[in-house]
């Protein structure tokens, strides 16, 4: 990459977003493209979490180890994003708190904690009195969880904006309702986009575009093969003492995640359903997620339902990412981020900038 080199960026969620920051921090002139409104596809339905260490699966420790360096970069990377934008994003850094609500749950709990330690993960053991004792008000039925001190969460919503105004702030030129109609290649080299049925020139083009990746000038077979994971989630506004200072989840028989804001607001997810392009909210997932909620919150039965909402997370056939280059020259792809686009956000900008 040169410098001042002029690169463009198809895609205004999360990871064109970061990638834009990156690049635009190397010295990079950017404009980004966005179909409709920066922020507004699957991004915008995100809860905020930053938490490897709790979403560990087994056979998955390259992944991890993406994950935790993403992990580390994120304090300087908001402390940046905050200081260019003049806009705070709700971070916080107390961690986060995984529960088993019955004895089966305590199995998969204590089972996942051996992995972690096999994995040298900073977690700890909390018996039932230790849970309710940082957190009184879940329920009397849990019976035990992990605290991994370590891990993150913002407002999704917050980051997004203030990624936008950070990069309008430093003289990035972002688009908004400009489709990329296509890509304009040459001798198996991008030189740039087709927008509106004109041509524009770019040194290089990156596509962050989840879903939407398909470009009739390119073969079929540059990009990974995504699909959407349907995901459901809600929001509820907490009355009374009820204040939460760590995302809580419970992973087993009722698998549901609790993400606070400073506001009061509570965010509840959320879904993996395998339906296609559908984004509808369904009477079922709701009562899933609030039952879940209520086994191990039941002060939650009496909050108000703020918003419920359905997204579509981009997946490859192995749940892996695929960032950095493809085989046409000057072209890049941050796709597949699946349920990690928060988490992988400081990763992706740094892994695109030094591929470029």
């Amino acid at each position: 990459m040169t410098a001042k080199a002029n690169i463009a960026i198809i895609g205004g969620g999360i990871a064109g977003l970061s990638a834009a920051w990156a690049l635009q921090n190397k010295g990079a002139r950017v404009t980004l493209f966005e179909a409709g409104e920066v922020g507004q596809g699957c991004s915008y339905k995100a809860a905020g979490m930053i938490t490897p260490i709790s979403e560990t699966h087994f056979g998955e420790e390259k992944l991890l180890k993406l994950f935790l360096n993403s992990l580390a970069l994120y304090p300087e990377f908001v402390k940046n994003i905050e200081k260019a934008s003049g806009l705070e994003v709700d971070f916080h850094q107390t961690g986060s708190l995984l529960v088993a609500i019955d004895p089966d749950d305590e199995k998969e709990l204590q089972r996942l904690y051996d992995y972690q330690k096999e994995l040298d993960l900073p977690t700890t053991w909390l018996t039932k009195e230790e849970v309710l004792t940082q957190v009184p008000f879940l329920s009397p039925n849990i019976q035990a969880g992990i605290r991994a001190h370590k891990e993150l969460f913002l407002s999704n919503r917050k980051l997004i904006r203030a990624l936008k105004q950070a990069l309008q702030n430093n003289g990035a030129t972002i688009l908004e309702n400009q489709k990329v109609e296509d890509l304009w290649i040459e001798n198996q080299q991008c030189k740039g986009v087709v927008c509106a049925d004109q041509k524009q020139t770019f040194e290089q083009v990156v596509i962050c575009s989840g879903l939407q990746n398909q470009f009739p000038s390119l073969p079929h077979d540059v990009l990974p093969a995504l699909h959407p994971v349907k995901g459901q989630a809600l929001c509820l506004k907490t009355k009374g003492p009820y204040q939460f200072d760590m995302a809580v989840r419970s992973i087993h028989r009722y698998p549901v995640y609790l993400v606070p804001r400073s506001d009061g607001h509570l965010v509840v997810g959320a879904t993996m359903e395998d339906m296609g392009y559908d984004e509808t909210v369904t009477a079922g997932a709701m009562m899933d997620l609030l039952y879940g909620t209520w086994r191990i919150f039941p002060a939650s039965y009496e909050f108000p339902v703020v918003e419920t909402w359905a997204g579509l997370r981009p997946a490859t056939n192995d749940h892996k990412p695929v960032i950095g280059p493809t085989r046409i020259k000057a072209l890049s792809c941050a796709l597949g981020l699946y349920r990690h686009g928060f988490l992988l956000a400081p990763m992706v900008g740094k892994l695109i900038a030094e591929v470029l």
